[in-house]
């Protein structure tokens, strides 16, 4: 062993109820599901290719691999981070934490090139059913009484440091030192903030004047939350250092602006929008943060349950087609639809987008922003990009009777199709074509598959707590087919800011155009029809989906009907 592995560092890795150790030597240590890892991780909340621990100078270092579900450092999510001894890296039920032995000992004896961990409770596939995965919590018919509660969570790792994050104007100039001046001070506040931000994965940052103080929340999985206050000259200051980063007029305070800037922490570098509106106490500030750790990954990414998957892939493998995917605003549409063009092989196809705006940079994509200013509308730019041989187009949403005619008829004439529009579901979706004008032959022939999509917040593995569901509660699961036998509830910790949740996760409902459905469209149909010809086909509920994380322990119910509300 070399002399890193002298020292004595090993792995210690618990789950399952059982306790075993890897020692370190000077090779990587990779994580993950597929056999091929290091250390082979038996738990459904664990990607193929999970993180990997890896020696750096002076050390080790634990670097996540773009995972469905993240890896938490000490509670606290990573993209990369320094493992110290003392530090625990959670994955699912896994725990895996870096400790030191002295030089005299040595580490396990009969420690395997290959360690196998499996999860608390890990169900049979037929008990957890085609694509629903069970997760770390068995389904009702083999559910055991709940676990006892986690062991208390480590100590909460600190936000990115300030000093780390380089500000970079809207002109691309990189912006001074922090120099104890008014104005670096303001920008010494506003790396703070920004770090903040960062480190709490939040999507924006509001800044709002109360009169004597500037409330600062963060949105953090869909919520906001408080993040504390700021005197009235600090939130001032720091709303002229912005505008003054996004190349904004500060002399010109009663009036809507907004800018851009952005911001290198490390080698991640993150894009921030800036809209400044009057209110009657002053400017409210808010900050969208386009972070690279938070972009689209693959269609792999989103837990999508196996039919859906595959039926996603055998749509975006075809020359022609169209995938609509539906849903109000902050439902993940987006997101969505950037996996699904990540996973298409964009050497191979000319892929183009029509966006308002631009959200991601995605490599190998032509990507066009609507600018009506310029005469270049969803519809201009859609007619042009059709004489540019594409093969892929991302069309930002159908808006219009034009916009959705030009879509259907290049999904026929051998063109691949993705758009979006805000429709609460699948069938509804098909309505609103219909109200639009599309004509049902042209919608039949040129539809393929209708997702409708929401996102829950996941309960905060290191605070969530069991309970039984009363008689209602499991009546309302039960006339969704499923059963329900324990539940958990969010209590809130300082790991997830007093939340009860961490994370977000996607529940869809997927409608395919078969026959039966395409024959029921052409006819003039009813909502009745509709679903019952949608009943022909494998067609799950979002509610269903959603009852489907609860019973899994992963959200809970009360987040679920808070989403979906009376759908």
């Amino acid at each position: 062993m070399s002399a890193r592995g002298e020292v004595g560092h090993v792995l210690r890795i618990e789950g399952a109820g059982e306790c075993r150790e890897l020692p370190l030597g000077d090779q990587p240590v990779t994580v993950g599901r597929h056999e091929a890892n290091t250390l082979v991780i038996d738990d459904d909340a664990a990607s193929r290719h999970h993180c990997v621990i890896e020696p750096v100078p002076g050390g080790w270092q634990i670097r996540d691999l773009r995972s469905r579900n993240g890896t938490l450092l000490n509670g606290r999510p990573l993209t990369r981070a320094p493992f110290a001894a003392g530090d625990v890296a959670a994955i699912g039920a896994v725990r895996i934490a870096l400790r030191s032995v002295a030089p005299a000992s040595s580490p396990s004896p009969a420690a395997p090139a290959t360690a196998r961990v499996a999860p608390a409770l890990s169900p049979s596939p037929a008990a957890a059913g085609e694509g629903r995965g069970g997760g770390m919590f068995a389904p009702p018919r083999v559910f055991a009484p709940p676990p006892a509660p986690p062991a208390p969570p480590a100590p909460l790792r600190a936000a990115p440091d300030a000093c780390e994050l380089l500000l970079f104007s809207a002109r691309g100039l990189p912006v001074g030192s922090d120099a104890d001046t008014t104005a670096h001070g303001a920008l010494a506040a506003v790396r703070s903030l920004l770090a903040e931000c960062a480190g709490a994965r939040a999507s924006d940052i509001h800044l709002e004047p109360k009169g004597d103080h500037y409330a600062v929340r963060l949105r953090v999985d869909g919520v906001l939350v408080e993040a504390g206050h700021a005197y009235p000259e600090v939130g001032d200051r720091m709303c002229r250092a912005i505008k003054v980063l996004c190349d904004i007029d500060i002399a010109v305070p009663g009036v809507s602006q907004e800018g851009h800037f952005s911001a290198l922490l490390g080698t991640r570098k993150i894009d921030y929008r800036a809209s400044f509106i009057p209110s009657n106490r002053g400017q409210k500030l808010v900050l969208r943060a386009l972070d690279p750790e938070q972009a689209p990954g693959r269609l792999d990414s989103l837990h999508l349950p196996t039919p859906m998957h595959d039926a996603l892939t055998r749509l975006l493998a075809q020359d022609q087609g169209m995938l609509l995917v539906c849903g109000p605003t902050g439902s993940g549409k987006t997101t969505t639809i950037y996996a699904s063009l990540r996973s298409i092989d964009a050497d191979r196809r000319n892929l183009v987008t029509i966006e308002d705006p631009i959200e991601y940079q995605l490599d190998g994509i032509t990507q066009f922003p609507v600018d009506a200013a310029k005469g270049s509308t969803m519809l201009t730019l859609l007619r042009s990009i059709l004489r540019q041989d594409p093969d892929v187009v991302f069309i930002g949403e159908i808006r219009d009777a034009d916009t959705a005619r030009t879509a259907m008829q290049a999904a026929m004439t051998g063109h691949l199709v993705l758009s979006t529009a805000h429709v609460q579901d699948t069938l509804g979706a098909v309505f609103r074509l219909m109200d639009l004008g599309i004509e049902p032959y042209l919608l039949g022939s040129g539809l393929n598959l209708v997702l409708a999509q929401r996102l829950v917040r996941l309960l905060c593995p290191a605070c969530r707590r069991p309970r039984a569901p009363t008689p209602e509660e499991a009546g309302r699961v039960a006339a969704c087919g499923r059963s329900l036998t324990w539940l958990f509830v969010p209590a809130g910790c300082p790991l997830c800011r007093n939340t009860g949740y961490a994370g977000r996760r996607g529940i869809f409902e997927l409608l395919t155009v078969g026959d039966a459905l395409r024959s029921a469209i052409m006819s003039g149909p009813t909502y009745d029809t509709l679903r019952h010809a949608a009943a022909t086909t494998p067609f799950a509920r979002l509610r269903e989906g959603g009852y489907d994380l609860v019973i899994q322990g992963l959200t809970s119910l009360e987040e679920v009907e808070q989403v979906l509300g009376s759908l």
